[in-house]
C-alpha cells in the first residue's frame, strides 16, 4: 500500500490524518504527564515523542489554547 493510499484511507476512516493523529496522541500523553507527575516541561515533551520543549510547547498551545505550564497549574 502506497503512502497516499494509507493516509486517504485512514483519513476516510477516522476522520483525521495520519500525522494529526499521532500528534494528538502524543498531547493526550502530555497532559496525562502533565496531571500526573512533576516532571519538568522539557522531559514531559520528550516522552511524548517532541523532539524539542519548543516544539512540544508551540504544538500544545496551538491545539490547547493554553501552554503547558497553564495547563498543569489549572489541574
Amino acid at each position: 500500500m502506497s503512502a497516499g493510499h494509507f493516509a486517504h484511507a485512514f483519513k476516510s476512516t477516522t476522520g483525521i490524518a495520519p500525522h494529526r493523529y499521532v500528534i494528538e496522541r502524543r498531547l493526550e500523553l502530555a497532559k496525562s504527564l502533565l496531571r500526573q507527575t512533576q516532571l519538568p516541561i522539557s522531559a514531559v515533551a520528550m516522552r511524548s515523542g517532541f523532539t524539542t520543549q519548543s516544539h512540544f510547547s508551540v504544538t500544545f498551545q496551538n491545539l490547547t489554547a493554553q501552554t503547558p505550564s497553564a495547563f498543569r497549574r489549572t489541574q
